[in-house]
């Protein structure tokens, strides 16, 4: 524990302790109230007591004629020693048990005498002994006197007694209630305890624990609220991850879109720039020529026009890759044997790529029937094959096949070289992206040929893809098959 930070207590702990502290106190109380009052009180009723049998005594009709037979009861009954006194200090009566005092050594414990001087009131201790003596004395309307004697010694016996048992009663008492305290404290802090557990797993963003009790008071109801709360924030955070996550995902698409478009225009730009620097030298050579230079005239005139087409096949690709992007082109479907396409395209172009030393075939099968835009699909297959023949190296072996993949048939077109490396892969379907960058403009290609294989496929709302193989590289597509 640190210097200055003090230890905390458990609530159960604090609240038994509270109230333990409350009923010893209370028994602490009651005990010392008991000890120093009791005999006051004790001594005070007796005295209250044998006031009251005198005041009796008193008001007896004739008690100057009947004191003989009307003393001795209130004698037996309260077993005490009456003696009376006529106008003139003479005694008259005095019991049969009577307590003698003349022969006692006596200290006088408490004296006191009433304001008009008719009655007193003496304690009395015998020397050496634990025996008190209450002595009344009241002058009577009739002018006798009368004194009460009552011992008082079992008072101390009585007193010690019920100290001593007063106080077994009160640690009894407060063990017992210890004990209930300690129950109750329990069962009163393990629904908080619970409370501040999961409370705690909350502020961890650990929505998984809830509060179980089947309190109906507002323990109970904080316990659910706590639930409702748990369940809104767990809503509520779950909600904002995901909005999140779709925020950063449109966040890197935008940087990602930024990035695009800047490697766009600056390729547009290097793309057009060289024909259009060619066009231009070309037409300020024209302008120079002189009439006898025919020949050469037709030949610039030529180069110029070559690039022109180059320029319009540039621009014509970039605006068919923005209407496919755009939404704006519509599929003109229909059902078509695409191996059958593949084949009379592969013939057509054979002669071609035999000049180049290339080899291909293809082993889709004529029959295979799919459901999909005829004309744009032959744009995918030709871009693929045309893509293939310009990597194929070694046995240079162009093949195209075909797998069954259930709802629809996959087309792959096979080229033997080198596999694509990790850093162009993702790279392969943007716009003016070449894998191989040795390739120049005299071939003829812009690098948007597999950037309209991905426009093309998305407007038919199918995969498409490369994997490297052992010896090649394989590009693939997949198309809807016909039912």
């Amino acid at each position: 524990m640190r210097k200055g930070e003090r230890r905390k207590l458990r609530l159960k702990t604090r609240l038994f302790l509270q109230v333990a502290v409350i009923l010893a106190v209370c028994v602490t109380v009651i005990m010392f109230l008991n000890s120093r009052y009791m005999q006051n009180t004790y001594l005070w009723y007796e005295k209250r007591k044998t006031t009251k049998m005198v005041d009796t005594i008193e008001n007896i009709p004739n008690i100057e004629m009947t004191y003989y037979t009307e003393l001795p009861s209130f004698e037996q009954r309260n077993n005490l020693s009456i003696e009376l006194y006529n106008a003139y200090d003479e005694l008259i009566y005095e019991s049969a048990s009577k307590i003698d005092l003349s022969s006692k050594k006596m200290n006088v414990i408490s004296r006191k005498a009433s304001d008009d001087g008719n009655s007193y009131y003496f304690i009395l201790r015998e020397e050496g002994s634990e025996l008190h003596y209450n002595v009344y004395g009241k002058v009577l309307k009739n002018g006798f006197l009368i004194e009460v004697i009552s011992l008082v010694s079992p008072i101390a016996q009585s007193e010690m007694v019920a100290r001593t048992f007063t106080a077994l009663l009160s640690v009894l008492g407060l063990i017992l209630s210890l004990i209930v305290v300690l129950i109750f404290a329990g069962r009163f802090t393990k629904p908080l305890e619970q409370l501040n557990k999961v409370t705690g797993e909350i502020a961890n963003l650990n929505f998984n624990h809830k509060c179980k009790t089947d309190r109906n008071d507002e323990i109970g109801e904080l316990a659910n609220n706590i639930n409702n709360l748990s369940d809104s924030l767990y809503s509520a955070l779950t909600q904002l991850e995901k909005q999140n996550k779709e925020l950063m995902k449109d966040i890197d698409k935008e940087r990602r879109l930024d990035i695009i478009r800047k490697e766009f225009i600056s390729s547009v730009s290097h793309e057009l720039k060289t024909p259009i620097s060619i066009i231009k030298g070309y037409a300020e050579g024209l302008v120079t020529l002189e009439k006898s230079e025919l020949k050469t005239a037709k030949e610039y005139s030529g180069i110029i026009v070559s690039e022109a087409d180059r320029m319009n096949e540039l621009v014509h690709t970039l605006l068919e890759i923005s209407l496919y992007e755009s939404g704006g082109y519509v599929l003109r479907e229909s059902v078509f044997p695409i191996g059958k396409v593949i084949a009379d395209h592969i013939a057509v172009i054979r002669p071609f790529f035999a000049e180049k030393g290339i080899e291909i075939e293809s082993t889709v099968p004529e029959t295979v029937m799919v459901k999909g835009d005829a004309e744009r699909l032959f744009t995918v297959i030709d871009n693929f094959v045309q893509n293939a023949a310009s990597h194929t190296r070694r046995e240079k072996k162009i093949i195209c096949r075909f797998e069954d993949k259930g709802d629809t048939a996959r087309i792959i077109v096979f080229n033997t070289g080198p596999n694509i490396t990790n850093e162009d892969a993702d790279k392969l379907f943007l716009n003016f992206y070449r894998a191989n960058k040795a390739h120049t403009r005299e071939e003829g290609r812009f690098g948007l040929g597999l950037s309209i294989v991905k426009a093309i496929m998305d407007v038919h709302g199918t995969d498409y893809g490369f994997n490297n193989t052992e010896n090649g590289v394989e590009f693939w597509f997949e198309v809807k098959k016909a039912k």
